[in-house]
């Protein structure tokens, strides 16, 4: 009789250890979820948003993708480049205060935690084969500095002048706030947790005193970096 009820009581103790693990994940992607109907201004669409920023923009290399609308933030536009190989996301930051040179704005730390607000809902509308874009619902508090933190490490030398600052990096993710005491306005995770890390090329850049993101990955891990052409994009000298 004492087996029998020590069976029993293992088996609910299991029981719960799953149901508690289970809402444990599904807590840590809540944040991450499509928004609503009451939320989203349209279905995502092809459009050549952002196209304009890149000095030698090459249709036989780079090709509109869908562009993700949010009613109060940016809207989060994609590309395809060279036939598909790779992604290209692109996202204007409103929130530097007349930003100057952008080796100055830029602050980035690496073997870090992605960072994100607690309590606060994130548009997690864009996902690719590997990763998840989420993008802050309310408008944080313009700053002078962009904070990034990377959960992963650099794979090359940083290029960083005044118009561009470009990472090549091997991450889990990363996060982005105005104010290191602020909310976390943007960050990258895996799609899944059982996701690995992702080599990434990440690109800021400042045309006409606005600043925008470009993410880079590859769509399939084998195709690995491609760095001539984030170069080509951007006319980089190597």
């Amino acid at each position: 009789m004492y087996r029998k009820y020590l069976k029993y009581a293992i088996g609910v103790i299991a029981i719960f250890l799953v149901v508690k693990f289970i809402i444990l994940i599904v807590n840590s992607y809540s944040k991450l979820v499509p928004l609503n109907k009451s939320t989203s201004v349209d279905l995502p669409k092809i459009t050549n948003t952002y196209l304009n920023i890149f000095p030698n923009a090459d249709t036989t290399l780079i090709k509109p993708s869908y562009t993700y609308f949010n009613k109060l933030k940016n809207p989060i536009a994609t590309f395809q480049i060279s036939k598909g190989q790779y992604d290209l996301l692109v996202y204007k930051i409103d929130n530097v205060e007349s930003p100057a040179s952008l080796s100055k704005v830029i602050q980035a730390r690496f073997d870090q935690k992605v960072k994100v607000t607690n309590d606060l809902v994130y548009d997690a509308s864009y996902k690719n084969n590997y990763i998840r874009f989420g993008d802050a619902v309310s408008k944080p508090k313009a700053g002078k500095h962009i904070y990034l933190n990377f959960d992963g490490t650099l794979t090359g030398k940083p290029v960083i002048n005044d118009s561009l600052a470009y990472y090549k990096v091997n991450i889990n993710g990363f996060s982005g706030q105005y104010d290191l005491n602020g909310i976390v306005d943007f960050y990258v995770k895996p799609r899944t947790v059982l996701s690995k890390k992702v080599e990434t090329n990440l690109v800021f850049y400042k045309k006409d005193h606005n600043v925008y993101m470009a993410l880079f990955f590859p769509n399939q891990s084998h195709n690995g970096h491609n760095d001539e052409v984030i170069f080509n994009l951007f006319k980089l000298k190597k």
